[in-house]
């Protein structure tokens, strides 16, 4: 059994990977928006955070910075920049951004970062 075959048996997440893509006008309000299109659903992976979360807090709204690593295939499609959703096997979802990924031959790690309101 190869390495990455080994790591694979690890990977009990998902992951839903978004890209921006075209520019679109709202035809009502004028304005110019980038869309977000899903480029791949349920990447299996591995969610691992690193270090404690930060919170933060200005009068009434609360801010909460999750970091951590995505641990997947070499081959999966997410690039700097991305939207994952990753849903992990406990149930939880988190919205994040995908800092660069760093492939090699038996996995990827895609750093992952984001605030979420508390």
């Amino acid at each position: 059994m190869r390495e990455r075959d080994i790591l694979a048996t690890t990977y009990f997440d998902s992951a839903d990977v978004y890209r921006r893509g075209i520019t679109e006008k709202d035809p009502v309000t004028k304005q110019t928006r980038q869309t977000e299109t899903l480029i791949a659903s349920e990447v299996p992976g591995a969610w691992s955070k690193t270090g404690g979360d930060q919170y933060s807090q200005s009068g009434r709204a609360g801010l909460a910075r999750v970091d951590g690593v995505y641990f997947c295939a070499p081959e999966a499609d997410i690039r700097l920049g991305d939207k994952l959703i990753v849903h992990t096997a406990a149930g939880d979802a988190l919205t994040l951004r995908a800092g660069r990924p760093m492939r090699y031959v038996s996995h990827a790690e895609i750093p992952l970062g984001g605030d979420e309101m508390a």
